[in-house]
């Protein structure tokens, strides 16, 4: 078996015939949301979205996801949700359904803070962008609040919505990220 580089090339055969992942894109943000709106086709069936050292830029953010259509247009409309949640270093764990939100779904489970010591990364897996169904992703996330308060919730976010998605948006919900690093990959299942 040939495994591919970064640049997805290989000696003996194509990626698409892996069935592993790929890397298609990684790099650095600064005081900017992350926005990716034309990496998804259908070479790929599944994209893994990892995002790192994530700091806002107005302190008490929460981080909220968007499916996008084009290069620059957010999907609209409810946005269903449920999650699991637990903290490190804290009391507190559980569970919530059946959440919905207006154009967007919240992927941190409280607020997080921009000191040097809180920040927060996000693994995010788009599942069947490209098809007229239910758009599907799910998410993992670790943020600090304070005082190294770090929560992690693993949830699943549905829209309803047969637009073919062509990326997605990562944002907090006031200002920016004053930081970060993204890698995306895709898959073929």
């Amino acid at each position: 078996i040939t495994i591919p580089d970064e640049t997805a090339t290989l000696a003996t055969t194509t990626a698409t015939d892996l069935g592993g992942l790929v890397k298609l894109d990684s790099g650095t943000f600064s005081s900017s949301v992350f926005t990716k709106g034309n990496f998804t086709s259908d070479t790929y069936d599944r994209y893994l979205i990892h995002l790192t050292g994530l700091v806002p830029s107005s302190d008490g953010a929460i981080y909220r996801f968007k499916f996008m259509s084009g290069a620059s247009t957010n999907l609209t409309g409810n946005y269903f949700s449920g999650y699991f949640y637990t903290k490190t270093n804290a009391s507190g764990n559980g569970t919530s359904s059946n959440n919905s939100e207006t154009d967007y779904s919240t992927v941190t489970l409280n607020t997080v803070g921009n000191a040097t010591t809180e920040n927060g990364q996000i693994t995010l897996e788009l599942l069947n962008p490209r098809t007229a169904k239910a758009k599907h992703a799910s998410f993992v996330t670790m943020a600090n609040r304070d005082n190294f308060d770090n929560e992690i919730r693993r949830g699943f976010i549905q829209l309803n919505d047969a637009t073919v998605v062509t990326g997605c948006e990562i944002a907090p919900s006031s200002g920016t990220f004053t930081s970060g690093e993204f890698q995306i990959y895709g898959y073929r299942t």
